[in-house]
């Protein structure tokens, strides 16, 4: 008997062992074994009907999957299907598809963002709340996943080019709309032909805000990525210039302000010659505000608001309007959060610890469904304990990590959507919420992937 369970012992680790081999030299890599030279070579594929048919509809997928972005909640949430279904196709894209870069399995954004979604469902195990709202809540987070799909799905440079093409256009339609309904153009489908706000009435398919922050990570990418797309590089100025001007002059977003700006001075300070860099940068960013101040009364007025409704939060602890809910969500998150600093409340508990808070006015205060404090740093921190906001920095800077010997625009690029991310969590929920969330995700993933692979000559050249 004992002979008998040391051989299924032997057995079964050897079974492991094939396994493991298995995976180290599985045909998604390029990369055989890592000492060999041509580790950022292709592997040739056999061009045969079934691999070309599995090669477009890569490519259809992908186009979908960057188009959807652009467009309303319901494309946005079949685009998540495509991108789910067409993960299951890996094991074949990688016979019908070359590829090319480093290694998909090195990646430190795939590691990170596959550990974030194994973290935030182990919370499962000590949350607060019901099985249904946290499942929910968890559906939101684990949306990260999606940035680890599209490095893998995108093979090589030629596949990222052709999605983050298909970004652009849909991206462009979205701006040309909202500037059709300053011009008067009437947009049956647009926010503005059913919500008469004065300050919906540039939104197209989305608020003011989500609207602001996808001009605004459009910008980044039409401008520093322009010379990649030699036929359409006038086009990407104009539409990187549309965008940023449709959002300081016409739009209302606080947030959407201070990010434009943001990835403004970052373009001047990477294109701009080293001589007087700053003083131009300066000058630059100084003329536009104040041409958007005099342009642009609602400027100065939501500038005032903001401290009015700061002030009367402060002394009469009104949380009706939109900084005192900040305010007052932010300081019971950090109660919550004291409660339990090690391990947070679970996926899902920020809307469970608060309202036990807050007590009899919680339903007057967040309403009677799930909520958010409107800040993605305390959420995390409140839901995972102290080392929530320290792993989403970390997922971040793995993306910039990663793309640290990418050529100098896609580096540029991706800077300033991490860094227009990391600004817009300060106020709002970003990534947890709906549609800006899956736009960021998925903008990430495509822009990363591109970095990723891009073969090492290429970087190399560069740097010479």
């Amino acid at each position: 008997m004992a002979r008998k369970r040391y051989s299924e012992m032997i057995g079964v680790l050897n079974a492991f062992k094939i396994i493991r081999r298995s995976l180290i030299t599985c045909p998604l890599s390029t990369a055989q074994d890592s000492k060999r030279p041509d580790v950022h070579n292709p592997r040739p594929v056999v061009k045969t009907a079934s691999n070309r048919l599995l090669g477009r509809t890569h490519l259809t997928a992908l186009a979908l999957i960057a188009l959807s972005v652009s467009l309303p909640m319901a494309w946005i949430s079949l685009g998540k299907l495509v991108l789910l279904l067409t993960a299951f196709l890996v094991p074949w894209l990688a016979r019908a598809t070359p590829t090319s870069g480093s290694p998909w399995h090195q990646s430190l954004t795939l590691k990170v963002s596959l550990f974030l979604v194994l973290y935030w469902t182990l919370s499962l195990w000590w949350t607060e709340v019901p099985p249904g709202q946290s499942l929910h809540a968890l559906g939101k987070h684990v949306k990260l996943i999606e940035v680890a799909l599209l490095m893998v799905l995108i093979r090589d440079p030629l596949q990222a080019r052709w999605t983050l093409g298909w970004f652009l256009l849909g991206q462009g339609i979205l701006v040309l709309q909202g500037w059709f309904l300053f011009i008067g153009v009437p947009l049956p489908w647009a926010v503005s032909a059913y919500d008469s706000r004065e300050i919906l009435k540039y939104s197209v398919h989305s608020s003011y805000l989500d609207q602001t922050l996808l001009y605004a990570v459009t910008a980044v990418i039409a401008w520093h990525l322009r010379h990649r797309w030699p036929r359409f590089t006038s086009a990407c100025i104009v539409l990187a210039i549309a965008a940023l001007v449709h959002n300081l002059f016409l739009q209302q977003g606080r947030t959407g302000w201070i990010v434009s700006l943001t990835v403004l001075a970052m373009a001047l300070w990477t294109d701009l010659p080293r001589r007087r860099r700053q003083m131009t940068l300066v000058m630059v960013l100084a003329v536009t505000l104040a041409i958007a101040v005099i342009a642009h009364q609602s400027v100065v007025e939501r500038v005032q608001v903001t401290f009015q409704e700061a002030q009367t939060y402060t002394q009469t602890g009104d949380a009706a309007t939109s900084v005192g809910f900040r305010l007052h969500a932010w300081r019971l998150s950090l109660q919550a959060l004291a409660e339990r600093p090690a391990m947070g409340h679970g996926v899902g508990g920020w809307t469970h610890a608060v309202r036990r808070i807050e007590g009899e006015r919680a339903d007057a205060v967040f309403g009677t469904s799930d909520s958010n404090p409107h800040q993605e740093y305390l959420l995390w921190a409140v839901s995972l304990g102290l080392a929530g906001p320290l792993l989403l920095l970390i997922w971040l800077s793995a993306m910039l990590w990663d793309a640290q010997h990418a050529s100098h625009d896609l580096r540029a690029a991706l800077r300033g959507i991490v860094v227009s991310l990391a600004l817009a969590m300060l106020f709002n929920s970003t990534l947890y919420n709906a549609l800006i969330g899956d736009f960021f995700v998925v903008t990430l993933g495509i822009v990363a992937a591109w970095a990723w692979r891009e073969p090492a000559t290429n970087k190399e050249a560069e740097r010479v």
